[in-house]
């Protein structure tokens, strides 16, 4: 059962961080920037 619990929490959080990549790049394209991406730049 435990194997279970952490292969699920696994493929959660991998699934979930390619949505939030997904979205991240639709807003980007849309003209929509990250504050850590402009502090980082140094604008």
């Amino acid at each position: 059962f435990a194997a279970f619990v952490t292969a699920a929490v696994i493929l959660w959080t991998w699934a979930d961080g390619r949505a939030r990549r997904r979205e991240l790049a639709s807003l980007e394209a849309a003209g929509i920037r990250r504050r850590s991406a402009r502090a980082r730049d140094g604008e």
